[in-house]
């Protein structure tokens, strides 16, 4: 079955570059075109309505800690501040018997308090076979008095169930019903957005500058890998109210569409692809025309980007705060 996103893309690639023979490597230039796409996206600071936003869920920062680990699909900071709300569980999944249908479910899980519940966990998924039941198990929230497990369709999970336990079955025997939070209430305090890195000032990320002993409320983060680095040592446990954009889904044949293959950003996408092939491709007359159709691609996301950024009659906008390779 022909499909015209990938399957378009592959064809497109090969027509540029017919007297190269790439074989299985054509899936790797695709990929590494729309790595180099998110990369100008992100440096040149515009593009950014056309990332998808994470769900909001709000990770725990523990006593005497002053970093977590930024989730595999994270691409781009929207926001992050500290609360004194319970966090978000972490959650993994294994499969077992029940009364399940072969397919991939999704599920989160929040923790409640005597005020209110939290936003759901990030989304986690599994596949399971015929007859089959889904094990949910998350480590203990201190200050939660239990916790609800929602699932089973992804972005759009259901409450399924309350329990005192940090772990619960899924059987298939109950049906989803009920919305999950859009807010976390399970606490009363929002403490000011953390900003990032100002300068060389953080210091020796292993003690000399954050001291360790006097512990206090982070409030500057600087991102080194895909680990987030805050300038302090919590003194209490802290949920870490944060959103991100997330990396489009790599296409291949599982996933023959994501959020670059629109009719307003398929060009944008393709001549990156071949500006990646360029190396591969010696002393190419086109080099320069597919520099040039990559930019112009990247001028009309810039433009878009403009008219959403402000609205009335002034044009004033400048790029978010963002953090990549190093630099600010």
């Amino acid at each position: 079955m022909f499909n015209p996103c990938y399957t378009q893309l592959k064809l497109d690639i090969q027509d540029f570059t017919i007297k190269y023979d790439y074989g299985t490597f054509i899936d790797t230039l695709i990929s590494l075109g729309q790595t180099e796409l998110e990369n100008q996206i992100i440096a040149d600071g515009y593009g950014i309505e056309f990332m998808k936003a994470s769900p909001a869920y709000t990770p725990g920062l523990l006593v005497g800690t002053n970093s977590f680990q930024l989730p595999d699909d994270y691409l781009l900071m929207i926001y992050i501040a500290l609360t004194n709300q319970l966090p978000s569980p972490i959650v993994s999944l294994s499969n077992t018997s029940g009364s399940l249908a072969a397919g991939t479910y999704y599920y989160r899980v929040t923790a409640i308090n005597a005020y209110g519940e939290t936003l759901g966990s990030a989304e986690e998924s599994i596949t399971t076979g015929a007859s089959s039941g889904v094990i949910l198990n998350w480590p203990a929230i201190t200050g939660a008095t239990g916790y609800k497990v929602y699932g089973r369709a992804t972005n759009n999970e259901l409450l399924i169930a309350s329990t005192i336990a940090n772990t619960y079955t899924d059987s298939g025997s109950i049906t989803p019903t009920g919305l999950i939070p859009i807010l976390n209430t399970t606490g009363k305090k929002r403490y000011t957005q953390a900003d990032r890195n100002p300068s060389k000032q953080f210091g020796d990320l292993n003690g000399d500058y954050i001291d360790r002993e006097n512990k206090g409320t982070p409030d500057i983060f600087t991102r080194i890998g895909n680990t987030l680095y805050l300038n302090r040592y919590a003194d209490i446990d802290y949920a870490i109210d944060f959103r991100y954009y997330k990396k489009a889904v790599t296409l291949s044949d599982a996933s023959p569409t994501n959020d670059w293959t629109d009719k307003s950003n398929y060009k944008a996408l393709l001549y990156s692809c071949l500006v990646e092939a360029i190396p591969y491709l010696g002393d190419d007359p086109r080099t320069k025309t597919w520099l040039a159709m990559r930019d112009q691609a990247l001028s009309s996301i810039k433009a878009v980007n403009a008219r959403e950024r402000v609205s009335g009659r002034k044009v004033n906008w400048s790029s978010p705060n963002i953090f990549i390779s190093g630099k600010w």
